[in-house]
């Protein structure tokens, strides 16, 4: 029996094992690994995303200060078993992204400070922004 490879040569014999060009098919592998790997990223980035920002102040004396270290808690009213949290950073900003469009409730709380909780209607792809103003708490006793 007489057989042909791809540069014209001839081969004999009865038996021929077919050669693999793993090169190939690793290639192909890891593009399939690469592809599979990247759906879910790409899926929990969608084009309706909203988000709700911005930044944590406290106004007193006529002064107005940053509140770093301010803890955000963010509720969808359709999931209120699912709040999402965050702290202001160092120049009093926070961020919540990736949110579906909805209703939510915004509750804002730092140390000596009056908390100040806010109802926000999101609308789908959206980005809102937002400054909070807390007040100091004043307490005092008199004896």
């Amino acid at each position: 029996m007489k057989f042909k490879k791809r540069n014209g040569t001839e081969l004999q014999g009865s038996r021929v094992f077919p050669v693999f060009n793993f090169d190939k098919i690793l290639i192909c592998f890891c593009l399939i690994l690469v592809l599979s790997w990247e759906q879910p990223i790409l899926a929990s980035e969608r084009a309706d995303a909203g988000t709700i920002k911005g930044i944590v102040k406290v106004v007193a004396d006529g002064q107005t200060t940053v509140v770093a270290g301010a803890k955000l808690t963010l509720v969808n009213i359709a999931t209120p078993n699912q709040p999402l949290k965050t702290v202001s950073n160092e120049t009093g900003e926070f961020i919540f992204a990736n949110l579906p469009g909805g209703n939510y409730v915004l509750t804002i709380e730092s140390d000596g400070l009056a908390s100040v909780t806010k109802e926000i209607k999101l609308v789908s792809g959206v980005s809102l922004s937002l400054d909070i103003d807390l007040k100091a708490t004043i307490n005092e006793s008199v004896t």
